[in-house]
């Protein structure tokens, strides 16, 4: 699972207690991972940067490491 934390893409972290703590729980009764997406927060990057962040190398990592590649 790509999760790409929230906060309007200025402010918050993948790295937040509430996130962490919400999908611990998440994945233990899921029998899944999450991959949570840091990425580059405005105004010091204006859009499109967190998109690219989210889409162009974590998507990209997360399809090569799938089970059976």
């Amino acid at each position: 699972i790509s999760q790409f934390h929230g906060g309007g893409f200025f402010f918050e972290s993948a790295f937040s207690k509430l996130y962490h703590e919400h999908f611990n729980v998440f994945v233990s009764q899921a029998n899944s991972i999450v991959v949570s997406v840091e990425y580059r927060l405005a105004p010091e990057h204006p859009l499109p940067a967190c998109y690219n962040d989210c889409w162009n190398p974590s998507l990209q990592w997360v399809a090569s490491n799938q089970e059976g590649s």
